[in-house]
């Protein structure tokens, strides 16, 4: 069974990197640690990085603090690891809390297709874990890439620079007949406790409400047009309808949420 060889990371203003353990996978030696800078960082963070770097042939700074977007920063980060002789590249979010043993015992299934592009690993408890092809919709997060048949199908679409850029390369993925995975229970992370969820209270009840800035919300409309466009000049009738439906269903969802928030807080 083929395990994660690599760990790929976009950095962007982070506060703190404490919930990545970078220090567990750096000492452990099993994985190849590649680390983009789409930002400046804080200096105390900066010197961490710097001593990590001192103590491991393994890790790797890329970037030069300007952010690029997220879909050439993974450009970048696989293209590198593809330069090191690397089959797989596992793709995070910097708030991504990690589970050092969980991920260092890792097996991909043997199941998995010889034309796949990448498996999505969602969260989730190891006793609900099942697999799930060519079905519902890549996120970046925990997505493992297999660099042979990611150069196959041309990277991530870089006219993307952060809204959508997973469901588009998902999109060509099967447009160019490879296919992708999610396997859910991955047991490896938690990605929502760090999301930034504000709370607010209705009727005795929680609401944990997703805000985004203007600026996200914005160039999710712009992306959202884009894709569609590209849907259907490459003659994904089906695919477009299936996008179509989510992004109304998104653009519904941002209202809600932000209806509820100025009401509700």
């Amino acid at each position: 069974m083929e395990k994660i060889e690599s760990i790929g990371v976009v950095l962007y203003n982070p506060e703190s990197l404490d919930n990545l353990d970078l220090n567990n996978l750096i000492l452990s030696d099993k994985f190849f640690i590649f680390i983009y800078f789409n930002s400046e960082i804080n200096n105390l963070l900066n010197i961490k990085l710097r001593n990590f770097k001192s103590e491991s042939s393994k890790i790797f700074f890329l970037g030069d603090n300007n952010n690029v977007g997220l879909s050439k920063a993974f450009n970048s980060i696989c293209y590198h690891a593809n330069l090191l002789g690397l089959n797989n590249v596992l793709l995070i979010d910097q708030d991504t809390i990690l589970f050092f043993e969980k991920l260092s015992f890792f097996k991909i299934p043997d199941t998995i297709l010889d034309n796949t592009v990448c498996i999505n690993l969602v969260s989730g408890s190891l006793k609900d874990k099942f697999l799930q092809k060519d079905k519902g919709f890549l996120i970046n997060n925990g997505n493992i890439i297999f660099l042979k048949n990611f150069k196959c199908v041309g990277g991530f679409n870089e006219k993307y620079f952060v809204e959508l850029v997973d469901y588009e390369f998902q999109y060509r993925i099967i447009k160019r007949r490879y296919h992708y995975y999610k396997l859910y229970g991955s047991g490896i992370f938690d990605h929502t406790s760090n999301q930034g969820y504000r709370n607010v209270s209705f009727l005795n009840y929680k609401i944990n409400l997703r805000i985004y800035s203007n600026s996200r919300y914005l160039e999710y409309h712009k992306n959202s047009k884009m894709l569609l466009i590209d849907l259907l000049r490459s003659n994904q009738v089906l695919d477009f309808f299936q996008f179509f439906v989510h992004s109304i269903s998104q653009h519904l969802k941002s209202i809600l949420h932000k209806t509820l928030w100025i009401i509700l807080k």
